[in-house]
């Protein structure tokens, strides 16, 4: 039995998903939710990557002002099927926290050109979270 022998679990995200389901029964409000939320483990990949028609492209849904929302998922499911609707093949999951990403992402936005946002199961929630809302975001989940 090798070192890369066992395939790890399959994550399921029932922790952030009920997480999401409490904020979108309004029994928590936007700084309780960004509390709760910041520690919850999600998944993205990429923006750019390979399209099943061969050529490589970029993986963002248009936001408002020539923006874009960077999807993450809260589960293996959720990110297949969006993956599988948008053509995107040979993509890695990785596996963070909320908070780690939004944090990343807010950075990102200085040195580049393309400012993302960021919006949660795009298939699903569609919980976005504007460029502009960014450093206000971190202040909550930090706070």
């Amino acid at each position: 039995m090798g070192l890369f022998s066992k395939k790890p679990p399959k994550y399921d995200g029932s922790a952030a998903i009920a997480v999401l389901e409490k904020y979108s029964r309004k029994e928590l409000d936007n700084a309780q939710f960004l509390k709760e939320f910041a520690k919850q483990k999600i998944l993205y990949s990429t923006p750019a990557g390979d399209h099943k028609d061969g050529g490589k492209k970029m993986f963002v849904i248009g936001g408002p002002d020539g923006s874009y929302y960077l999807p993450i998922f809260v589960s293996e499911e959720s990110m297949k099927e969006w993956c599988d609707l948008v053509g995107r093949v040979g993509y890695m999951m990785i596996e963070t926290e909320f908070h780690s990403i939004v944090e990343t992402t807010r950075n990102v936005n200085k040195t580049n050109e393309i400012k993302l946002g960021v919006i949660v199961d795009p298939m699903k929630h569609q919980l976005t979270m504007d460029v502009s809302m960014l450093d206000a975001i971190i202040e909550m989940m930090n706070a």
